[in-house]
């Protein structure tokens, strides 16, 4: 019924948007008539940022995000990283891969495969994000005990990442997959590969 509908108010360009309860921010994306010229990366709902699959129950405010915010710009370097580490894992299944610093407008990665890395290695990786980003696979957060998680890990050669999950303290975590690539993220990702569009990966030095 009418009245079971929410009301969401818009800040982009003001206008309420009613919607059904468990709606997702998208959904309201796609109802508001906002049109971001790079599209809609995540939202900050009542101030506190989400990811587009974000589901909504009661009335509030959004605020879409495109690339050009940091917050948002965080949310799509952590969604392209995951490309990257699930090429990875499918072109060098022992391969290890260290994000570690930002490089003006990008991330340096440390890849250990157990040997240097060549030309043809980074080219192959590019291809293979390429196709993962082409085939339009949704990233799918899943919960479940932190005492669980933190051996399921360890287990997959994660142990920094089982390090930083038992520190947290808390009871429940969550994880994300990419098909049947496993990988903890802290933040929110897009919904799926299709919404990455802008990316490059270079050689550079032994990274």
């Amino acid at each position: 019924t009418k009245n079971s509908m929410l009301q969401i108010f818009c800040k982009n360009n003001g206008r309420i948007v009613n919607i059904s309860p468990g709606s997702t921010l998208l959904d309201v994306y796609e109802a508001s008539g906002i049109e971001l010229s790079q599209g809609p990366t995540s939202a900050k709902v009542n101030n506190v940022v989400e990811g587009l699959n974000f589901k909504i129950y009661h009335n509030m405010d959004v605020e879409f995000l495109d690339i050009t915010h940091p917050s948002a710009r965080r949310t799509y370097a952590r969604s392209l990283c995951f490309v990257l580490y699930k090429a990875i894992k499918e072109i060098f299944p022992k391969g290890k891969l260290c994000v570690e610093h930002s490089v003006s407008n990008g991330y340096f990665c440390n890849l250990y495969i157990g040997r240097p890395i060549e030309l043809e290695d980074v080219n192959a990786l590019k291809k293979r994000m390429q196709e993962i980003i082409a085939e339009n696979i949704p990233f799918r957060r899943k919960e479940c005990l932190t005492a669980e998680a933190v051996p399921f890990f360890n287990e997959l050669g994660l142990e920094d990442k089982a390090k930083l999950l038992e520190s947290t303290g808390s009871l429940y975590t969550y994880y994300y997959m990419l098909g049947d690539t496993i990988d903890y993220y802290y933040g929110c990702l897009l919904p799926s590969t299709g919404f990455l569009y802008l990316f490059d990966l270079v050689k550079y030095y032994d990274g």
